[in-house]
C-alpha cells in the first residue's frame, strides 16, 4: 500500500496513518500523461518553417529525442538536437500555422499502432511512477491476445491528462484494470 497522509501525534499520543493501494500513484491529480512541456519558441515561425530553437537554454534536455510535440494547435513531429528542433509540420491532420516567439512547445503523449495492454503499462510505469513488479505484463498480454489480438490504439494527447482519466476511457472498449489485493498485482 501507498501511505497518504499521516495525522497525529493527537493529544492522546494516537497516530492515524491512510494508506491507498497502489493504484493511487495514477490518480489524475498525482500523474498526468504527457507531462508538461516547459521549453518555448525563441523566434517566431512561419508555416514554412522546419528549425525551431527552444528557450530557457539547455530545456532540450527535458525532451525526448524524437516524436511528437504541440505548437498552439498544431501537431509536429521532431527529431531533437539539444535545444534545437528539426520539426515535420501538420501532422496528425492539423495545418501547419506561424507560432509566436515565447509559444510553449509541449511534447504529446502519442501512440502510433499499439496494443491496449502496452499503453496502460506505459501510462502506469512512465507517468504514475508504478514499480514494474505490480504489473503481471505476460498475464495482461496473455488475456489480450485472447480476447482482443487486433485492438490496437493510435492516438495523440496534446495536454497533460489525468492518467486515471485516459485509462478510464479504454473502459469504453471493454478493457478496465484493478488492484487485486490477495495477489498484490494490478489486474486487467
Amino acid at each position: 500500500f501507498v501511505i497518504t497522509s499521516i495525522d497525529g501525534p493527537d493529544t492522546s499520543g494516537n497516530v492515524t496513518i491512510e494508506a491507498n493501494d497502489i493504484l493511487t500513484l495514477a490518480d489524475s491529480e498525482k500523474a498526468v500523461a504527457p507531462k508538461a512541456g516547459r521549453g518555448f519558441l525563441s523566434a517566431a515561425i512561419d508555416a514554412a518553417a522546419t528549425i525551431v530553437t527552444m528557450l530557457p537554454v539547455g530545456i532540450g534536455a527535458e525532451y525526448a529525442a524524437s516524436g511528437f510535440a504541440t505548437i498552439g494547435s498544431e501537431i509536429v513531429g521532431f527529431t531533437r538536437s539539444g535545444d534545437v528542433l528539426t520539426i515535420t509540420r501538420g501532422q496528425s491532420g492539423t495545418i501547419a500555422a506561424a507560432h509566436n516567439v515565447n509559444d510553449t512547445v509541449q511534447p504529446t503523449y502519442s501512440v502510433r499502432l499499439a496494443r491496449v495492454d502496452a499503453v496502460i503499462k506505459e501510462l502506469l510505469e512512465t507517468y504514475a511512477g508504478v514499480p514494474s513488479a505490480y504489473i503481471p505484463y505476460a498475464a495482461w498480454q496473455a488475456e489480450c491476445e485472447r480476447w482482443a489480438p487486433n485492438l490496437v490504439l493510435t492516438t495523440d494527447i496534446c495536454k497533460p491528462e489525468g492518467v486515471a482519466k485516459l485509462i478510464g476511457e479504454l473502459a469504453v472498449l471493454g478493457v478496465t484494470i484493478w488492484w487485486d489485493d490477495v495477489a498484490q498485482l494490478i489486474q486487467l
